[in-house]
């Protein structure tokens, strides 16, 4: 609500994917499934990630194009081809362990499957993009997938610098972690017609009216947040110039929201099922998520 003051809820049976993970991973680890444990891997992305940074520099990269191009066959992705070979995906287990009854776990994984697809799009539009592990909590009683640290929406967290403003970047969180605890089928079946389904409906007049109608009390109030998001604090703005800058930045961002709600891209209409596509196939994308920094931990 403003920089001192805010809302907290208690999300009861509830689990942190961050923690969860951890924890299985350090057990895998030790037993030996695991050949590299977390830290290692987040050691060895974070330092390829900086020899690369050089080698860009050097290169010339100006875009997140150039940047990909740059570390194709590099240091990043030598590294990434390492931590994929020397883990392997265990999140299937979070329902394995919960629900003991075949009939409920199968419920429980269409659960989770709806619930982060439906998260996951709603995300996406209220530009929340891609989460890390620590934003994202997994309910045991239900298998819904439940997200947290809200706050940084309309894009703000790129503004803030949290995360890069990438054109074509990852637009929602969908690792290999995720993709596993889908189930067999993947992204495919429950999870990709979720994803058309929530699509569809917040394409719809009346639920696009009321969402703008929601994220356009976010822009408003308080004009602070895009102030410090837009780095104009100490920029050297004075007064009205800064929440004028920052009433521009809001309204980008809603101008953004609009445009994902009439299914358009540069000015061309956009299906629902070409757009899921597209989603899914840029969350998934091993040469997007390995450009993601280091504490991003996109080889979850």
């Amino acid at each position: 609500l403003s920089p001192s003051v805010g809302l907290v809820q208690c999300i009861g049976r509830s689990v942190g994917l961050e923690t969860w993970l951890h924890s299985a991973h350090a057990r895998a680890h030790k037993a030996g499934t695991d050949q590299l444990s977390l830290q290692e891997c987040s050691t060895r992305m974070a330092d390829a990630a900086r020899l690369d940074d050089v080698e860009a520099k050097r290169s010339g990269a100006t875009s997140f194009q150039d940047a990909v191009r740059v570390q194709a066959g590099s240091h990043t992705a030598a590294a990434w081809a390492a931590v994929m070979a020397s883990t392997r995906p265990l999140l299937h287990r979070v329902l394995e362990e919960g629900f003991a009854s075949p009939d409920i776990w199968f419920e429980r994984r269409i659960a989770l499957s709806r619930s982060l697809a439906v998260s996951s799009v709603a995300g996406w539009l209220a530009g929340l993009g891609e989460r890390t592990p620590h934003n994202m909590l997994i309910d045991v009683s239900s298998g819904e997938v439940v997200h947290v640290h809200l706050q940084a929406i309309l894009d703000q967290q790129a503004a803030h610098g949290r995360i890069p403003q990438l054109s074509g970047g990852v637009p929602l969180r969908l690792t290999r972690e995720l993709v596993d605890a889908l189930g067999p089928t993947g992204v495919e079946g429950v999870f990709r017609s979720s994803c058309e389904h929530t699509l569809r409906l917040l394409q719809t007049e009346a639920v696009g009216k009321a969402l703008l109608t929601l994220l356009e009390a976010f822009a408003d109030d308080p004009l602070r947040e895009w102030e410090a998001a837009s780095g104009l604090d100490g920029a050297g703005l004075r007064g009205g110039a800064k929440e004028m800058q920052a009433r521009m930045d809001a309204e980008v961002a809603l101008l953004q929201v609009q445009q994902k709600l009439a299914g358009t891209d540069e000015h061309t209409v956009v299906s629902v099922e070409s757009r899921a596509q597209l989603l899914i196939q840029q969350a998934t994308d091993e040469a997007l998520l390995m450009g993601m920094p280091a504490e991003w931990q996109a080889w979850l």
